[in-house]
């Protein structure tokens, strides 16, 4: 089998999500396993003794240092303590080159393991920042445990089967926030001291007081106001708090649909595992590539752009279910169907196939129509947005300058305040704003090993050096088709995203301008042949 190693400016295509995804996992085999002596950040007095596996090959960037992905296997704290902080360092070894010391922080630990934590007779479990793996299990709990607190850090939260009593204690947004709804666990906000369910001034002012000693707080008062997951309350504790009144966090559970006059419920959705009816969205995905892509220029330039076919489907399908007569029919010509059923359907089955939420690992599309309420929309057609499309309808006074944020910080929950952009609204020549958003997190099937520098070729043909993480694959899937190679990587979910590069002599633009090229890159109907690949990314 030949070998293929071609490193070049790659155009990326595939349903063109919006994503963010941390690769988790082991690469390669347990190095090594030892016992060592730790101290938590918020006592000098409480020890632990930790078991710690070191994963050979993984690591990821904190602080601008590599630390390599330790896992806990075993935590126990001395004498039971009342409030159990999970450490999140172990002892470094003072052997290794001053140079490796400095470029290399070995101490972290960002994993707990199953049956990791011994937590036996506390009745406060603390997560600090700095934890982002806790596997299923890894918290060992007994009826003393009233309550688990669980810092920003924590990215991966599976079952650990907490007692239907046990409260769960986190910031709004957190991943906390997202276990505790789907458990049916208590959730309280930190930083919420009067545990009314909002942050507000009557929060800060207890905690002003407490600072200048005017109040004790109770024990529950003061594990909310423990913003820095330390055990302790200090000044910092107090700044954040005040921060939360200033810039409130944002919830992953999404918008509040309060007041809408249509809206999907969610709350009972299953996705589809089959493969989406999407030949009329596919065409429509090839056909608008270079009209966007070539034809188009934003405020950022014509650099590097990125859009989702997928957010411009959804939101011209809604536009196509306001409309009548020709200009119907022109919205469904472009959008690849037959007619209004063929789109309401493939809209419908594109949502159920793609839409999930695991809360670590989730393809949210959130759909709306906001309209100006000087206009009348039937209510049959809101209630077909909200059947068929999933979309939210709200009909607002475009004239109320509040309105614009509004819509933006809708966008803001959406994405799980990934995105805020800002909005602009005319009351006078506004009918309707139609948004879709989409936030996609998953983590590859494949693990990528430790990055390092290399060479990347830009567009102009001049080259630049960054770092790339890659591995090899004995037995990979490749295309060779007629101006490009294509490749493309796994993901757990069954998403993939596919990789084109073009061959050499051949720019991105011109495969994107070739309407036969593009189509024939998004119907996936060229052969892969099984080949040696070495896979880099930046």
């Amino acid at each position: 089998m030949n070998h293929v190693l071609r490193k070049t400016t790659a155009f990326v295509s595939a349903l063109s999500l919006t994503y963010s995804c941390f690769a988790s996992g082991t690469v390669g085999m347990f190095s090594e396993t030892e016992t060592v002596k730790v101290k938590a950040a918020a006592s000098d007095t409480m020890e632990y003794d930790v078991l710690i596996d070191e994963m050979g090959y993984q690591y990821i960037m904190i602080d601008n240092k590599y630390c390599k992905y330790n896992t806990a296997r075993r935590i126990t704290a001395k004498n039971n303590p009342e409030t159990f902080i999970v450490p999140t360092v172990f002892k470094s070894e003072d052997s290794e080159p001053e140079w490796y010391r400095e470029n290399y922080d070995e101490s972290r630990i960002f994993n707990l393991d199953t049956g990791c934590v011994d937590a036996i007779g506390s009745s406060a479990v603390i997560i600090p920042d700095g934890i982002m793996n806790i596997e299923k299990d890894a918290l060992m709990l007994d009826k003393e445990a009233k309550s688990v607190a669980i810092a920003d850090s924590v990215t991966k939260l599976e079952d650990q089967r907490f007692a239907p009593d046990v409260i769960v204690r986190g910031h709004s947004g957190s991943i906390a926030e997202k276990y505790a709804d789907k458990y049916e666990n208590k959730f309280e906000y930190i930083g919420d001291l009067t545990n009314d369910g909002k942050i507000d001034s009557a929060d800060v002012l207890l905690m002003n007081l407490y600072m200048n000693g005017g109040k004790e707080l109770k024990d529950d008062e003061a594990a909310r106001a423990d913003e820095t997951f330390d055990g302790g309350l200090d000044i910092r504790d107090f700044i954040l708090l005040k921060n939360e009144i200033l810039e409130p966090r944002t919830s992953v559970l999404g918008a509040s649909v309060d007041g809408a006059l249509a809206a999907p419920d969610l709350k009972k959705f299953k996705r589809e595992t089959a493969q989406p009816e999407a030949d009329g969205y596919m065409k429509f995905a090839a056909n608008s590539a270079a009209a966007v892509l070539l034809d188009t220029e934003d405020t950022n330039g014509p650099e590097n752009t990125v859009y989702s076919p997928l957010s411009y489907y959804m939101a011209l399908s809604m536009a196509a279910e306001c409309a009548s007569g020709t200009t119907q029919n022109e919205f469904t010509e472009a959008l690849g169907a037959e007619d209004m059923d063929d789109l309401r359907k493939e809209n419908a089955s594109l949502f159920k196939s793609l839409y999930f939420d695991d809360y670590t690992a989730f393809c949210k599309i959130a759909n709306s129509i906001w309209f100006n309420n000087k206009w009348k929309l039937e209510q049959d057609t809101l209630d077909t947005l909200a059947d068929k499309y999933y979309a939210v309808a709200f009909g607002r006074d475009f004239s109320d300058p509040a309105v614009p944020d509004e819509i933006s910080m809708w966008i803001n929950k959406n994405t799980s305040g990934k995105f805020t952009p800002k909005i602009k609204v005319d009351p006078e020549l506004d009918i309707m704003k139609i948004i879709n958003t989409v936030t996609f997190k998953e983590t590859w099937s494949s693990k990528f090993g430790k990055a390092s520098p290399d060479e990347f070729t830009l567009k102009d043909g001049s080259k630049i050096t960054c770092d790339f993480m890659g591995y090899e694959a004995d037995y990979k899937q490749v295309a060779f088709a007629d101006k490009y190679m294509k490749c493309y990587e796994q993901m757990d979910d069954g998403f993939r995203m596919n990789f084109i590069l073009p061959d050499e002599g051949v720019s991105i633009d011109d495969l994107i301008a070739d309407s036969d090229t593009i189509n024939e890159i998004y119907g996936d109907e060229i052969k892969y042949e099984t080949r040696k690949t070495v896979f880099f990314s930046t």
